[in-house]
């Protein structure tokens, strides 16, 4: 079963285009999207959540298309987005009630015990919250409805590491249930290393891999080599490049590379790909 289906998508701005994008994402796992700043991945988000008509294609989230007019999937998918989108006057407890006459799926007690872990003092004020504070806050909100569909756009950027931990092994718990899904975006690409299942990742509005994690990474391999080396070697098989006074280390595909290789990471990946687009 799929979660989301992506055919020929195209979102267009007087300077930028995301896509054409075509893709999968089945159901019960997670998929982090990475990409440099203003790279598509907030304005594919925002597309998914029929928040941006798209100009071309068509999107199926939870087996429908996106309608603006009904928009029915809303009750089943929980959103998180960089800035908490709540009047700044309430406190925590009302945000609390709000959410559970507002979601009929709301688990009020776990919504508590989240503000307890959280440290969210109930009788404070959003606008008394700390940007971190109301990344937790936003969380919270998401984590204690039954939605099927999780979807979050930089979530863990105000939060210390050990609250971090804590949330990415909420997001592990959350897929247990094998009907549900998230789509995480974020810049702590540790993070994603640790939970993701796939990596979507977008570079100049293109999606240039929707990949499972592992295969990503088992794929690739960074090899250091001399100038010398370097200006032998087939340039075809460079991915990407970084050079230092020694030499240079590049980014191979392994199926084109029989020498010696360290594995890299989610973060090499990105960085090579992106400076080695071009390459001489």
């Amino acid at each position: 079963m799929t979660s989301i289906v992506l055919k020929n998508m195209v979102k267009d701005y007087p300077s930028f285009r995301l896509g054409p994008i075509s893709a999968e994402i089945p159901q019960g796992v997670i998929v982090g999207l990475i990409g440099e700043n203003g790279a598509g991945k907030s304005t594919l988000i925002k597309c998914l959540l029929g928040l941006k008509r798209i100009d071309q294609g068509s999107i199926e989230v939870l087996g429908e298309k996106m309608d603006r007019q009904t928009y029915s999937q809303y009750e089943k998918i929980a959103v998180v987005f960089d800035e908490l989108p709540l009047a700044e006057n309430l406190k925590i407890s009302q945000v609390g009630r709000i959410a559970k006459d507002l979601y009929p799926s709301w688990q009020e007690e776990k919504f508590s015990i989240f503000c307890q872990r959280f440290a969210l003092d109930p009788d404070k004020k959003v606008k008394e919250l700390s940007r971190g504070m109301q990344m937790k806050l936003g969380l919270c909100l998401a984590l204690c409805r039954d939605s099927d569909l999780l979807i979050l756009d930089e979530p863990t950027g105000g939060l210390d590491p050990l609250v971090r931990e804590d949330f990415l092994d909420d997001l592990l718990d959350f897929i247990q249930d094998e009907k549900k899904t998230v789509v995480i975006s974020s810049h702590i690409l540790s993070d994603l290393e640790k939970v993701a299942d796939y990596i979507g990742f977008i570079h100049q509005g293109q999606l240039l891999y929707l990949d499972a994690k592992d295969e990503l990474l088992d794929q690739h391999g960074l090899v250091s080599l001399s100038w010398e080396d370097y200006r032998d070697l087939d340039k075809e098989k460079v991915l990407g490049k970084k050079e230092s006074a020694y030499g240079v280390t590049i980014l191979v595909n392994l199926k084109d590379w029989s020498g010696d290789y360290e594995r890299p990471s989610l973060e090499d990946i990105m960085t090579y790909t992106i400076h080695g687009r071009g390459i001489q």
